[in-house]
């Protein structure tokens, strides 16, 4: 099992590729409630359901040209796994600096109808994310105002292992920040992906790059370098110039190139992104 979302898709209109639409079309699923898919420019054609249209301005994204947008309660679905007794996700999220209250990240379900308790919960209150399954709980601390990646390897063996803000498909990769060896021993079904509750809503959330393998380990198979803007794999003096022209322009990249993860793209990722060209990839932003 291999499903890959960049969350929501960028569709070029035209060869020349200056008319761009979102679409939450790749969920088969469907969504529901306060979901958008949205550009970094806000276009005025970013849509949901019948006939909605939030157009808020610019909203972050991680990766390629649109990213989904939620400002309040509501969630993208995924039918695709099927009496999965194993599964892999990774996926990214950012909170805005005015969020507020507990809004759900990531659920999983036993079933398509995504009742009962479920297989995976993952949850976030501005201050840290929450992990449970079966009677597995764990926080790891994560800040507002920053892109995190969140990495869940589950199966119902009864292990749970999560990296936030890791690469556990990196040549060395780290310890997880939790793991635990009595999570559900149910099976996978269905996933639900965005705030399918946002408890004291305010603000907003955004997330992108959604992907789940059966058993191998997401992290760099999605080739998603911060300070890439091209997308190539690398980051080169290629990937300084189209964060220059972005930061510019406003017109978007196709890769990553909000070097520092800050929910922006300024001149600040450029001169991050020279030094990762100059000194390798994993050089951190001042």
């Amino acid at each position: 099992m291999k499903i890959k979302h960049l969350a929501t898709v960028a569709v070029l209109a035209s060869a020349l590729g200056t008319a761009q639409a979102c679409t939450l079309d790749n969920w088969n699923g469907g969504n529901s409630g306060m979901v958008y898919a949205q550009n970094p420019t806000g276009d005025g054609n970013n849509t949901t359901g019948a006939g909605s249209v939030n157009d808020g301005g610019a909203t972050p994204r991680w990766s390629g040209q649109c990213a989904m947008k939620a400002d309040g309660a509501g969630h993208v679905q995924d039918n695709s796994p099927s009496a999965e007794t194993s599964a892999n996700t990774r996926f990214y999220f950012y909170a805005d600096g005015s969020f507020g209250g507990t809004a759900d990240l990531f659920k999983a379900y036993s079933n398509e109808s995504l009742t009962g308790t479920p297989v995976i919960s993952v949850t976030y209150d501005g201050t840290n994310v929450s992990i449970s399954s079966g009677s597995a709980n764990g926080t790891v601390p994560a800040a507002t105002g920053s892109w995190h990646s969140v990495e869940i390897h589950w199966s119902n063996s009864g292990s749970i292992d999560v990296w936030v803000d890791g690469d556990p498909a990196a040549t060395t990769p780290p310890a997880a920040n939790f793991s635990a060896s009595n999570a559900s021993t149910s099976t996978l079904e269905a996933v639900a992906f965005g705030p399918m509750t946002w408890t004291g809503a305010a603000g907003t959330m955004a997330f992108d790059a959604y992907e789940m393998h059966r058993t191998t380990a997401v992290g760099t198979d999605s080739v998603l370098i911060p300070g890439d803007a091209n997308g190539d794999g690398s980051v080169s003096l290629t990937d300084v110039l189209d964060v220059l022209s972005e930061s510019v322009t406003g017109t978007p990249s196709s890769g990553q190139p909000d070097a520092n993860a800050d929910g922006s793209v300024t001149l600040t990722d450029m001169l991050c992104a020279l030094n990762k060209s100059v000194l390798g990839p994993d050089t951190p932003c001042s």
